[in-house]
């Protein structure tokens, strides 16, 4: 008998992990095939986004064009690419996925370049990276200067213009790398001075002290006065801190005062409220025995 209950249940647990990886393998088809779908999706709107910008750029512009953005599945997100023309700074162009109709009740949809805008005025599509002298960091620390983007940009609606500006920008590359050069030598020779000017304060400090030394070593009354100050320096340091000791054995001897007397006062309350308490009583039972006096009375005038 016991060996056909063994039998038995190791066919449930056989049964069960066959189940379990049957539910295993289909969770991971399942997973792959999402992901798939989820790929599908984006690589179908990455060309639909890709079709839109080569409808916007020539295809020798469109050539030197790259995605810098991530694209989402749902496709609500904005697409950014960045256009890297030889000998030009950088140029932003932003696609927007926006509703264009309605067909057979579906609604329909495109990539479309999205204008910046300031002040409610529209500014354009293409968006020129000003080069200027940046400031360059390391560890937190700035260490110099160089020719680099602003963080400030150009923008407009026509595409040549926004080539030419780019092209301006890389022109002055070379008059903005001289600059960071100058002022960064500026910037190395300030900490200079500033090192020299500690480094001076140094040494006379150093000196003062290495004189008063010598005046000390060869005046025994100096060095007498000294070690008399010293003495009354470490007295004081004493007494300072038997005045620290008693102030707070003074504070903790209110903080022990205090709570005493709160105590008291707790008493206090409480003393006047079970006084309270038992006059309420008494004058209850005092009423009771009117009331019982009242109607003895009146059971007897009766009688």
């Amino acid at each position: 008998m016991t060996d056909q209950l063994n039998l038995a249940i190791t066919d449930l647990i056989d049964t069960g992990r066959r189940k379990l990886a049957a539910a295993a393998s289909y969770l991971r088809t399942r997973e792959a095939e999402q992901e798939q779908a989820r790929q599908s999706a984006i690589d179908a709107l990455a060309q639909e986004a890709w079709t839109a910008l080569g409808k916007l750029l020539p295809d020798d512009v469109l050539y030197y064009a790259g995605r810098c953005s991530e694209i989402e599945p749902a496709g609500w997100n904005d697409v950014i690419y960045r256009l890297e023309v030889p000998d030009c700074s950088a140029i932003t162009i932003t696609l927007k996925r926006e509703q264009t109709g309605v067909v057979d009740g579906q609604c329909t949809y495109a990539y479309k370049p999205s204008a910046n805008y300031k002040n409610g005025v529209e500014r354009g599509i293409y968006c020129v990276d000003y080069l200027d002298v940046v400031e360059r960091y390391e560890d937190g620390d700035l260490v110099g200067y160089e020719a680099g983007p602003s963080g400030h940009h150009g923008y407009t609606h026509d595409l040549s213009v926004a080539l030419a500006s780019a092209a301006e920008q890389v022109a002055k590359m070379d008059a903005l790398s001289a600059m960071a050069v100058i002022k960064t030598a500026e910037l190395h020779a300030r900490a200079i001075a500033r090192q020299a000017a500690a480094d001076q304060r140094r040494i006379a400090e150093t000196t003062e002290r290495e004189a008063l030394l010598d005046l000390l070593s060869d005046d025994p009354v100096l060095l007498a006065l000294l070690k008399v100050a010293i003495a009354v320096k470490q007295e004081r340091a004493g007494y300072v801190e038997s005045i620290d000791n008693l102030h707070a054995a003074i504070e903790t001897q209110d903080e022990s005062y205090q709570r005493r007397l709160d105590e008291k006062h707790q008493e206090a309350v409480l003393a006047v409220r079970n006084a309270k308490d038992e006059a309420d009583r008494s004058q209850r039972e005092a009423d009771d025995l009117q009331a019982k006096l009242a109607r003895l009375k009146r059971q007897s005038q009766y009688a």
